[in-house]
């Protein structure tokens, strides 16, 4: 039974490996967003003029936020490219072909798989009869565990069809045959299953935050999930919760999610301030430090610290907990949402500002403090 749990414990650890390294491949992009996303907030959303923001006041910031628009939509909607790319290059396939599939997975004219859920609730989602089974008409757009799945597949089709394919014929089956059947796969499987999750997730989450018997406790579950949902990826499928959330004034949702992307930061500073220059994880706690605390982007701080250190993770995880507790009992809430790290601040109204603090510190601090513990309990 011991060699089944290290067997079990070492296959998820090769795992989280590999998805870490894939995804920590594509951070250039996301901290490009992560800017560009400040700038359209600051331009776009915040009341900084009389209760107006810049762009309503201001006929050149207009014309800026729809130009950055651009830049934005290119790092959120054409995440799976970027992670079938990835992919592809970390398991050894043609790079070429992971493009090409990624591309496939957020195709023009469709639906976006982040509008989905609200289309599937609505009852305006349309459907592709192909005869055996219909699919939803939707790309998969913020998705990434379905991209590095698309990614590994198409890389494995490849790889079996090299040693089968005569060199001569290799040019006009193996592209064509990797691309397309690799494409449908994910439509028609990987894709379902995946959708599945989402909107079981969103329902969950409605109904953890949404229920004032289990308040205080729904904060805590969510602050407690949201580390690991933001490792698979997952939380992407909560963009429909924020919108719905801030359509009716005021999300729950937001402040935890800051308070988990700054306990894994808080984390990052731990393991910095315990590991030597020396050491492989020096460098990248270094970076969880900076950008993480420094401008919110988790992924540095979560693929490259806590997905490595199990300690790291689990300060993370309990403190973005305690986080979502507090952030509950003190009613905290945001009025809009896409400024992250210390400079959300912004995305709530001042009289909240004092709960967020609490809650921020209590992330960092107690990521900071347990990490340390759980190290020091390590050593013992």
């Amino acid at each position: 039974m011991n060699r089944r749990n290290f067997s079990i414990r070492k296959g998820a650890r090769r795992i989280f490996k590999h998805y870490s390294d894939i995804v920590i491949t594509i951070l250039p992009c996301i901290i490009i967003v992560s800017f560009v996303g400040v700038i359209l907030n600051i331009l776009t959303e915040m009341p900084l003029f009389h209760g107006r923001p810049a762009s309503e006041v201001w006929e050149a910031a207009a014309g800026w936020g729809a130009f950055l628009q651009i830049l934005s939509n290119c790092g959120i909607l054409s995440i799976p490219v970027y992670i079938t790319w990835s992919a592809v290059r970390h398991f050894g396939g043609t790079e070429l072909y992971g493009i090409f599939v990624g591309l496939a997975l957020v195709p023009y004219g469709v639906l976006s798989g982040m509008e989905m859920s609200t289309a599937l609730e609505q009852g305006e989602l349309a459907y592709w009869n192909l005869g055996i089974m219909e699919i939803p008409q939707a790309g998969f757009q913020g998705q990434m565990l379905a991209a590095i799945l698309a990614g590994l597949l198409v890389t494995v089709i490849e790889k079996w069809l090299t040693k089968r394919i005569p060199p001569a014929a290799y040019t006009f089956v193996v592209p064509f045959a990797c691309v397309v059947c690799t494409v449908i796969a994910v439509y028609l499987l990987v894709g379902s299953a995946a959708r599945i999750v989402e909107q079981g997730l969103v329902r969950a989450v409605n109904f953890i935050l949404g229920d004032e018997a289990m308040k205080a406790a729904g904060g805590f579950v969510m602050g407690v999930i949201t580390v690991p949902l933001m490792a698979l990826g997952i939380h992407l499928a909560l963009v429909p919760v924020q919108l719905q959330q801030i359509a009716a004034g005021e999300s729950a949702l937001w402040p935890i999610q800051v308070s988990s992307v700054l306990a894994c930061g808080g984390a990052a500073l731990a393991i910095f301030l315990l590991s030597k220059k020396e050491e492989e994880i020096h460098g990248p706690a270094r970076e969880g430090v900076l950008i993480t605390l420094g401008l919110g982007t988790v992924e540095p701080a979560l693929f490259g610290v806590c997905c490595r250190r199990k300690e790291a993770m689990a300060g993370a995880v309990i403190a973005s907990g305690l986080a979502g507790l507090v952030g509950r009992l003190t009613d905290c809430y945001s009025t809009s949402f896409g400024v992250n790290g210390f400079f959300s601040f912004l995305n709530l109204p001042m009289e909240k500002w004092v709960q967020y603090a609490l809650m921020l510190g209590v992330s960092v601090i107690g990521s900071l403090t347990l990490t340390l513990l759980f190290a020091s309990m390590r050593k013992r």
